[in-house]
């Protein structure tokens, strides 16, 4: 299954695209909310993970955007910050959920699970 990955730090990118790969998904990664939104038009997205904090916005933003295009693909915003209203938010946008990007392989293949990916 493909999964976008946005996220602006490369080593985190890097380390979400290994751990997609090793549990059998193909990674697509952008480092931008315009590549992020780019990549999902060209089709063929099962789940988006998100990056909150990012240079030109916020995970937010795109989650916004992309619920304009679509109702149905999983979205998951992820964050290394234990704030109650980013959860809020994000939800509010149209996340399914959000979860610490510094997860273990095992929360990331749940998360892929839950979704059917």
């Amino acid at each position: 299954m493909r999964v976008l990955v946005l996220e602006d730090d490369v080593p985190t990118a890097k380390c979400l695209s290994s751990m997609l790969q090793a549990l059998g998904h193909e990674p697509l990664v952008a480092y931008s909310l315009d590549r992020a939104v780019q990549s999902f038009e060209a089709g063929g997205i099962d789940l988006i993970l998100t990056d909150y904090a990012l240079p030109k916005g916020h995970g937010v933003q795109f989650i916004k955007e992309i619920r304009t295009k679509s109702q149905s693909v999983p979205i998951v915003l992820l964050t290394n910050y234990s704030m109650p209203h980013m959860h809020a938010e994000a939800l509010h946008a149209g996340a399914n959920e959000t979860a610490f990007k510094s997860m273990p392989i095992e929360a990331l293949e749940r998360i892929l699970e839950k979704y059917g990916v």
